[in-house]
């Protein structure tokens, strides 16, 4: 079995730890099995070739995370993250005006 150890899932208090959860390896085969399944129309994106280059792909976007991205702290400002919210809360209550107008039309 190949060593999943990034795979580990948080506890509440967000310490690393514990196993792979059984419902993972139900859910990848059945995913797979899916997906090759709905593929069947398209043959021809399961060349050599193309599996390499896909493989390539995913292989580089694997080693970018982890030789680069895992080591960078990204911190993220709050106060864009609390404009959205206040436009969201805005659009909401636009939305809920808009719909007691068009009950008292209708």
């Amino acid at each position: 079995m190949p060593d999943l150890s990034f795979y580990r899932t948080r506890s509440a208090t967000g310490v690393l730890g514990g196993a792979i959860k059984p419902g993972l390896w139900m859910a990848v085969p059945l995913l797979i099995g899916a997906l090759l399944v709905a593929n069947l129309i398209y043959p021809g994106a399961y060349t050599g070739f193309n599996i390499v280059k896909v493989l390539g792909v995913i292989m580089g976007g694997w080693l970018i995370h982890l030789l680069l991205l895992q080591r960078l702290t990204l911190a993220v400002p709050s106060g864009p993250e609390n404009f959205e919210n206040l436009i969201g809360t805005m659009s909401l209550i636009l939305l809920a005006l808009f719909w007691v107008g068009w009950s008292w039309l209708a």
